[in-house]
């Protein structure tokens, strides 16, 4: 754990040792309950020189934490994790499970062009206080964002999802989504599921929805009718095409009820 007598370099010296040599007796990494006070970069393991599996249950990043272009080679766990600073995961593949479970990110979260190659990735009660991007995000076996807390906007833009994906709020509706979220030209391979979220700011510019169900979600409302977001936030000759895209997959969608969203 973080200790005031040791300096930033001995103390990330200590985590980067403990690492080689669990890697090199071939058994798991456990980080639980380490505080770490200062700037750490782990881009030094990449797809040829891996992280073994790892776990920060519990674990404190007190400023930025840089896992950019790390490569995980086994399940990674930060459950109940806290990252007071930036959380940059951008280009990391987790080749294992990924699990984000109560984890509170009070700064920026970066997982763009990240690879989520394991059979699960969960982020559930996850709470993001400042914008998350997944922005060209990978995901090749089921994600589960169950009551997941976006306190700024989410963007999923781009992103690609070959598994189940599962985007459930709280009763209130208020807990995913309120602040905005992007979905443009993202994609589902298997079954996707919008269950109790506001999708009131919500953009799927671009998208085909087909494979999507939409439960008990709140929608804009325009003339009586439930209507996309982009609807009212594209407008005029410059907006018309554009919002031909938006359109094009929304007459097939449907509530929970089985009748169409008009």
């Amino acid at each position: 754990k973080g200790e005031k007598k040791v300096s930033l370099e001995e103390f990330n010296k200590k985590i980067f040792e403990r690492i080689v040599k669990a890697k090199s007796e071939e058994r798991p990494c456990s980080l639980m309950g380490t505080i770490f006070e200062g700037n750490i970069m782990f881009g030094y393991y990449d797809k040829n020189n891996p992280l073994p599996e790892l776990h920060f249950f519990e674990a404190i990043f007190s400023v930025e934490a840089n896992f950019r272009n790390t490569t995980f080679g086994g399940d990674a766990s930060f459950t109940n994790a806290t990252f007071n600073g930036r959380a940059d995961f951008s280009f990391v593949t987790f080749s294992g499970k990924a699990n984000f479970l109560e984890v509170t990110f009070s700064g920026e979260a970066d997982f763009s062009h990240t690879t989520f190659s394991g059979e699960e990735t969960h982020f559930f009660e996850a709470t993001f206080r400042e914008e998350a991007d997944f922005f060209d995000a990978r995901f090749h076996g089921n994600a589960n964002f169950f009551d997941v807390t976006f306190s700024k906007k989410a963007i999923f833009s781009s992103a690609k999802f070959n598994g189940s994906a599962y985007f459930v709020g709280k009763m209130s509706k208020e807990g995913v989504f309120e602040n905005g979220a992007q979905f443009n030209n993202f994609s589902v391979k298997e079954k996707t599921w919008f269950e109790g979220v506001n999708l009131r700011e919500v953009s799927f510019l671009y998208s085909d929805l087909r494979n999507c169900d939409f439960i008990n979600c709140e929608w804009r409302k325009k003339g009586g009718r439930e209507i996309l977001y982009d609807e009212v936030s594209l407008f005029g000759e410059k907006g018309k095409g554009i919002l031909g895209k938006a359109k094009t997959w929304f007459p097939s969608l449907k509530q929970g009820d089985g009748k169409k969203i008009k």
